[in-house]
């Protein structure tokens, strides 16, 4: 009987796929980027060149276009278009609506590699390590930057300025115009990581460290070692920072109380960590999609899936949408 009883809880705990599973739809070839969420409707971009809009309440497919080159970067949706950055360096939107192409800058021979949105205009960074701005409404070009050492591939936007790690430990942030608004540095170790908060940056640097910085103005207004190198990008939100660190752990940061905690989730982590309420949502590579307890680190439910998960879990209205090595597109009841 004692033995039936750690059986069931056991499976309660690890969960079926379908268990959790809301929905599942089949729509290409591979995904290697994660999914945007807007307008009621979930936008994946798929390795074959496929751009698909899904219902996000039960992933009935609304639309799907091919955009003639591999997607490498977002999808963002701003102003009723979605933008995905291209691997010939372009930067194509597409009406949200219906899937019809409002604009496609001219490529560049380097792979857009990240995107972000300030106001009226997209700021895409290539391989080639340009910063380029194009207006969101007609894609016409506004300003190139080439800074002056090599990204790392981070880039964060907080609506007014954009922020770019760089190899050489330093971060460098310029205005909405293209215009530079100051350097700063943060150690001698490239900058991997960071989240823009409410008028703070933290970063993370492959020392490891976490320094935290003023939006404004770049000054340095904290620095502390990380006990293991990051395994993905952070989440924050109302005075925390949760962490993927090393191979198995997940760590959060309350800086307003001063502590924190540091758990092993018993199992390989990918894809760094994403808040969800009250939880936190893993990926593990043994294909399992963990739920934390943001506030203690405790494991609520794991969720096994039968793809792997190369991008970063997206959350939105409690549920949780992924896309698969298979080229699914899954929403989770986390």
């Amino acid at each position: 009987m004692l033995l039936l009883l750690v059986l069931a809880v056991v499976l309660a705990v690890a969960g079926r796929e379908d268990d959790a599973i809301v929905w599942r739809s089949a729509v290409a070839e591979r995904f290697t980027l994660p999914v945007a969420v807007a307008e009621g409707r979930v936008f994946a971009a798929g390795r074959d060149g496929s751009l698909t809009a899904l219902t996000a309440t039960d992933g009935a497919m609304l639309w799907g276009m091919d955009l003639g080159r591999v997607p490498t970067a977002g999808p963002i949706v701003s102003d009723g278009a979605v933008i995905v950055g291209l691997s010939s360096g372009a930067v194509a939107a597409i009406e949200t609506a219906n899937g019809r192409p409002r604009w496609v800058t001219e490529g560049v021979g380097a792979a857009c590699e990240a995107l972000v949105v300030l106001g009226d205009v997209t700021v895409s960074l290539g391989a080639d390590g340009v910063l380029r701005a194009s207006a969101v409404h007609d894609g016409r070009p506004r300003w190139a930057v080439t800074p002056e050492a090599r990204p790392t591939g981070w880039l964060c936007g907080n609506g007014a300025a954009c922020f770019l790690g760089g190899a050489d430990g330093r971060v460098r942030a310029w205005g909405a115009d293209g215009a530079p608004l100051w350097t700063a540095s943060a150690g001698e170790a490239p900058v991997r990581f960071g989240v823009c908060g409410d008028g703070w940056l933290r970063l993370l640097t492959d020392a490891p460290a976490l320094v935290t910085l003023n939006a404004a103005n770049g000054a340095v207004t904290g620095t502390a070692p990380l006990p293991a190198p990051l395994n993905g990008p952070p989440a924050a939100a109302q005075g925390w920072l949760w962490l993927a660190l090393g191979t198995s752990q997940a760590a959060g940061i309350d800086f307003a109380a001063g502590h924190g905690w540091r758990r092993d989730v018993g199992r390989p982590l990918v894809g760094g960590v994403t808040l969800c309420g009250e939880r936190l949502v893993v990926l593990t590579t043994e294909r399992r999609l963990l739920t934390v307890d943001a506030a203690t680190g405790r494991t609520v439910r794991a969720v096994r899936l039968r793809s792997d998960v190369s991008a970063a879990p997206v959350v939105s209205d409690g549920r949780v949408y992924l896309a698969t090595w298979r080229g699914e597109v899954l929403a989770v009841t986390p």
